[in-house]
């Protein structure tokens, strides 16, 4: 049995571009410089700068496997809407948010919202890593499908904005479910949230 998160994943890998509408994980494998806008709409994702900013842009790091994103000048925050697939101009809400952090010394910080703007969570990496450690894999869970967007920026937020060391992203997936379960707890893998498909 393989997951549909992994088979998504492979997908990804391969053509740049999600196959499925829930439950998908994402890569940015495209060129160095590329703009990401709504080329995960398949997926639910929609990429922006803040405000007036341009959208974030692909890289290809040396000694790294495929692409990662940042923001368009590396520093400044990046906007991550949750929308609808078949109507991107719609937000479909989600539960549970994913990715990675896959330079050791970049540090990370994560704001989440609800469609009201309100703030449901926040996330902030503890510190740099030594660079033989492996890739940091960051894990919001909202408990419900209620987050609509979230922002993602590095440093501290401050009288003049956000400011701080470069941040890149990769590997993206959310999902509509929590990974909480009735009983009140959390399982300790993306198994309890990934529906499983025959294998060949």
């Amino acid at each position: 049995m393989r997951s549909l998160k992994s088979l998504v994943a492979s997908l990804v890998a391969m053509t740049g571009v999600c196959a499925f509408a829930v439950e998908c994980e994402v890569r940015f494998d495209h060129p160095t410089g590329a703009q990401i806008t709504n080329q995960y709409v398949p997926c639910g994702f929609i990429f922006e700068g803040l405000g007036t900013d341009p959208p974030p842009e692909t890289y290809e790091y040396e000694g790294f496997p495929g692409t990662i994103l940042h923001s368009h000048d590396w520093y400044s925050p990046m906007v991550v809407r949750f929308v609808d697939p078949a109507q991107p101009s719609a937000v479909r809400p989600v539960a549970r948010i994913e990715f990675d952090n896959p330079i050791p010394v970049d540090l990370v910080q994560v704001e989440v919202f609800d469609s009201n703007d309100q703030v449901l969570a926040t996330h902030l990496t503890a510190g740099t890593r030594p660079s033989e450690e492996p890739v940091e894999r960051i894990v919001i869970d909202v408990h419900a499908p209620l987050a609509a967007y979230m922002v993602i920026f590095d440093g501290t937020p401050g009288d003049s904005g956000w400011f701080g060391p470069a941040y890149t992203i990769d590997n993206l997936s959310t999902s509509l479910t929590s990974s909480f379960f009735e009983d009140g707890f959390e399982s300790g893998d993306t198994s309890a949230w990934s529906t499983t498909v025959p294998g060949p």
